[in-house]
């Protein structure tokens, strides 16, 4: 909770257990993530903020957010998954 004074009247969310950081990190960037590793890019920034916001939550979003697995993606390749999207 922000207690602090001098930005306690900013419209934002007054803690890091807000959505914006609970749901977008484990429901997007994990799997954005895992797709880029699948087609071979790289995307260091992006798994730095899912680290660090499990880290600040308490919460290990690589294991809870949504995975290749979790999708039925885990066993295709890029070709077969970019042609499932395209379909």
């Amino acid at each position: 909770e922000n207690t602090n004074e001098a930005i306690a009247n900013i419209l934002g969310p007054k803690s890091v257990h807000d959505r914006y950081i609970t749901e977008d990190l484990p429901f997007g960037l994990v799997p954005m993530s895992q797709l880029a590793l699948k087609v071979g890019v790289k995307t260091p920034i992006m798994d730095s903020i899912v680290s660090l916001g499990s880290a600040v939550c308490g919460i290990d979003f690589w294991a809870t957010g949504r995975t290749l697995a979790s999708l039925g993606l885990a066993e295709m390749d890029a070709e077969a998954i970019v042609a499932l999207v395209n379909s």
